[in-house]
């Protein structure tokens, strides 16, 4: 596959891009959002590394159909078949978001994962107020299309019923990473009903699944987190590193929020570079031995 192409998955065509050399990192995007959310932490790795970027389905140039499922677990097992068609043999994976849920189910079971860096994320036994007041308004006759029509107003983007609590800065929310990810999901109905039906699933059994997926997870993690992140409060961030059955290091981001990787690309880019260079000299050793 070039830079640039298709995975077939047989419910969802995935939108596809590969850019740079070296080993292999698998990126994964969060919500609402698609791989562009990564495009200015990739000039600082693709001299090193080979960056796979992929849509999941229904989100940027993703396609999906009746029977596509949207969970974590399910978006899991199609990143796996798309990897899968990829025939990659090792790689480490870099996720934010729910992105990073869906990543540790996936590191969970495949042994082809060396690695996995990962910026704020879902928490076992936590649920974001923010998430759950977008699941409760999903439930009221006509909340699809009253979120769908918030997203399209700039005073909600910016405020805290919006991504206030993802930026540094509110603003960050209009301009370039409105027309990116926001822009679409108002203009097309079809990727707005995908967000959405993914946002449903955000409910405890899912995100506590995690808790079980972590103690599989025996190769270095490292979780990069911001220190005024109110959806992904940085002291239950620090208590889950318990979890894992390998070795967990954090690094906090003074004053980073949730999209900290949008924020902070350059902070986030030197922490890939660094774990990543640990993952596979640490693989490469296990493998000599």
């Amino acid at each position: 596959m070039g830079a640039g192409d298709w995975i077939d998955v047989g419910h969802a065509r995935l939108a596809y891009r590969r850019v740079g050399r070296g080993p292999d990192l698998v990126f994964i995007h969060g919500w609402p959002l698609h791989s562009e959310t990564y495009r200015h932490v990739l000039p600082s790795l693709t001299e090193d590394y080979t960056c796979h970027l992929i849509d999941l389905p229904g989100a940027g140039g993703s396609t999906w159909t009746e029977h596509t499922r949207f969970s974590l677990q399910a978006h899991a097992e199609t990143m796996a078949t798309a990897l899968h068609a990829l025939k990659l043999d090792r790689y480490m994976l870099v996720a934010h978001d729910s992105g990073a849920g869906i990543a540790r189910l996936l590191a969970a079971d495949d042994p082809r994962v060396v690695g996995l860096i990962s910026g704020p994320t879902e928490i076992p036994g936590h649920d974001p107020w923010l998430v759950a007041m977008y699941r409760m308004t999903l439930m009221l006759p006509g909340g699809a299309a009253l979120i769908g029509l918030l997203m399209g107003v700039g005073l909600v983007l910016r405020s805290p019923f919006g991504f206030a609590g993802c930026f540094r800065d509110p603003r960050h929310a209009l301009g370039e990473f409105r027309d990116l990810f926001i822009a679409p999901l108002v203009s097309h109905p079809d990727r707005l009903e995908a967000q959405l039906r993914l946002l449903a699933s955000f409910r405890a059994p899912s995100i506590e699944a995690l808790r079980e997926a972590h103690g599989k997870i025996d190769v270095p993690v490292r979780l990069v987190l911001g220190t005024d992140d109110g959806i992904f409060p940085i002291r239950k961030s620090r208590a889950m590193m318990q979890q894992f059955a390998g070795p967990v290091t954090t690094v906090e981001i003074p004053g980073a929020r949730a999209f900290l990787h949008e924020d902070h690309p350059n902070h986030f880019a030197a922490q890939i570079l660094e774990h990543a260079a640990t993952c596979f000299s640490a693989d490469t050793a296990r493998a000599v031995s």
